[in-house]
């Protein structure tokens, strides 16, 4: 009895593309924002989740204490190093931030600080 060329090739491209998935390098990553002014600190500090679209781009949200959540992106700012980057979130209740962070030589690890349109700062680690 033959198989059809579907019925071996299939099982075989499906086992890849699983390995692959799970083998990829573009993972998500926990981003902790830790309050750096008073108006921070009423919030306490901020988890929020980043994960990749490409090496370059990705997305990153999180849910403030107060329950706001927020959306937004990630990508390089045009800087000599290409280590600079920065993240800009809009809450679904109007409120804005933005955040700017430095990545380790490895590019694995980074710091920078997060500003929010009602005055609240952060700092920002993963």
């Amino acid at each position: 009895m033959r198989r059809s060329l579907q019925e071996a090739v299939l099982p075989v491209l499906f086992s890849l593309f699983a390995w692959s998935c799970a083998s990829s390098p573009y993972q998500s990553r926990a981003l902790t924002l830790t309050p750096a002014n008073d108006l921070a600190v009423h919030t306490g500090a901020i988890h929020a989740t980043s994960t990749p679209l490409s090496p370059r781009r990705g997305t990153v949200t999180m849910k403030a204490a107060d329950g706001e959540n927020f959306f937004g992106t990630y990508a390089p700012l045009a800087t000599p190093s290409e280590q600079s980057w920065e993240v800009i979130l809009t809450g679904d209740r109007g409120t804005d931030m933005r955040c700017q962070y430095q990545l380790d030589s490895n590019g694995r690890q980074g710091t920078g600080r997060c500003k929010m349109s009602t005055g609240a700062v952060y700092d920002l680690s993963f």
